[in-house]
């Protein structure tokens, strides 16, 4: 809107300079005659004036439209040669598809009524499309009527505000189907958007909301209202990410994660994404009080903390490294991280990898063609081929050959797996959790595990806590084991 309003006084103000000019070049040309000048003579210095502007002039006859000047600027915006000019009119100047539009205007102009004209197209002699800004006025030019247009080519000017509409409007489409509540807020903590999600959940109309500010759309506390102003306030940099309570219009609490960014289309805006964390909440608030979880028995600090993290882990389709002791139940942990996923109803694939040689766990990690080897009597399908949209569990994982962490490198960078003796790879999808009771930070320092692995690995870390240190759910064990052994 507000470059709107920026063309309207630039255009506002190149009409007034117009209007100067016209008077000038009356003035003179009456001056002239006076001072006894020939009309010649007048006429002479009156086309010099027109011929050293900067800005195209157009002169056209009324009601004929046919075309009678162009200064030089005009012709190298329209493409034409000063020859070609006589049997030209205002007709020839613009695509014939907005033709009868662009005429009408013309006789806007004509009439006195149209002053300024904004990203007017134009065709020029090659057919290129073109736009300008162009001011009109009436003028008498060799005793006939006219209209004067002043044209200034801003092709380049309407073509970026073009794609700049174009880039918003996408954005715009790609947030309104976004499943979580999207909304942008500009400068002024107005909204001047809020997806079709925000709208169902905050049970408003898409009328009630435009130009409002947010504090008067958004049902949060007090406190959460001032932690998302500094939130709004803050300068370049991380997007913050805020947590915030909010009543919907069913009656419902809702907690959620706000993410704050800066709009990439307009500076001084921001765009709001607010996560849905009600079930997460709310599971946390029920293991607070659980003492089993998965068929991991506890209730200690250690073990909540551990459902916590599996619950957070699940939520994201990252690799994670579980570390514990050898018996810990790693495994235990990787089921759970899986059954609460999204690819819980899909394959969860474990595969012990200490003590197999290359080629054994070659074959069972990427398959094998049939007479790839010895006793390959069929093709065989891997691990990763078996867990295809599910889960694969590495176990042991610091257990195996420099040879197999860049087999698996590989793997885990293109997602791709190519069965042993075979050369066509299989594109795949799964997620890959692994488990270890090596510390492998000290064996990537030792030399023994590579530390692309190693970090492609734990994008998430899990530890599981040994029995050691949760004492307090020794009893709830040996219950656990006394009921099950009666």
């Amino acid at each position: 809107m507000k470059d709107v309003e920026r063309s309207r006084e630039q255009l506002l103000y190149e009409l007034s300079e117009a209007r100067q000019r016209i008077s000038q070049l009356e003035a003179l040309a009456t001056a002239g005659t006076r001072g006894g000048a020939t009309v010649e003579q007048t006429s002479t210095r009156y086309k010099a004036l027109f011929e050293s502007a900067t800005e195209g002039i157009l002169v056209a006859e009324i009601p004929s439209r046919r075309l009678v000047y162009a200064n030089p600027a005009a012709l190298r915006i329209i493409g034409y040669a000063d020859a070609e000019l006589p049997g030209l009119s205002v007709d020839d100047l613009h695509p014939e598809a907005e033709r009868e539009g662009c005429l009408a205007r013309f006789r806007e102009r004509a009439a006195g009524t149209s002053v300024a004209e904004s990203g007017l197209p134009y065709r020029r002699k090659d057919g290129t499309r073109i736009y300008v800004d162009l001011t009109a006025t009436l003028g008498v030019v060799g005793g006939r009527e006219c209209v004067i247009d002043f044209l200034r080519d801003v092709t380049e000017r309407t073509l970026a505000e073009a794609e700049i509409r174009k880039s918003r409007n996408d954005l715009l489409s790609i947030l309104g189907m976004l499943r979580m509540i999207t909304a942008i807020v500009d400068r002024n903590g107005n909204l001047t958007f809020l997806n079709r999600t925000g709208l169902e959940l905050l049970n408003v109309q898409e009328s009630d909301v435009h130009g409002r500010p947010w504090e008067k759309v958004f049902p949060v506390s007090a406190r959460d209202r001032a932690v998302v102003r500094l939130g709004l306030s803050a300068g370049e940099g991380q997007p913050a990410r805020l947590p915030v309570t909010m009543d919907s219009g069913d009656g419902r609490r809702y907690w959620m994660d706000l993410e704050i960014h800066t709009d990439p289309v307009e500076e001084g805006r921001r765009i709001l994404f607010l996560y849905d964390m009600t079930e997460v909440h709310l599971l946390r608030d029920e293991l607070d009080q659980t003492t089993e979880f998965e068929g991991m028995l506890g209730h200690s600090v250690a073990m909540k903390t551990l459902y916590k993290e599996i619950l957070e882990t699940a939520r994201v389709d990252w690799t994670v490294l579980i570390a514990g002791e050898t018996g810990s139940g790693k495994e235990l942990v990787a089921r759970a991280i899986h059954n609460n996923s999204e690819r819980q109803a899909r394959p969860f694939v474990p595969v012990n990898c200490a003590g197999l040689s290359d080629s054994l766990l070659s074959s069972q990690l990427f398959g094998h063609k049939r007479g790839s080897f010895t006793g390959a009597v069929s093709d065989e399908k891997g691990v990763f081929e078996s867990a295809d949209g599910g889960t694969v569990l590495l176990d042991e994982i610091g257990d195996i050959s420099p040879f197999m962490q860049t087999s698996l490198l590989r793997v885990l960078d293109t997602r791709e797996v190519t069965r042993v003796g075979d050369s066509l790879p299989r594109k795949l999808d799964f997620r890959v959790l692994a488990s270890t009771h090596r510390d492998l930070a000290k064996e990537v320092s030792a030399g023994r595990f590579r530390e692309d692995l190693y970090y492609r690995l734990r994008s998430a870390r899990v530890v599981v806590p040994p029995l050691r240190s949760r004492a307090t759910d020794i009893p709830l064990l040996a219950a656990a084991f006394v009921e099950q052994s009666a």
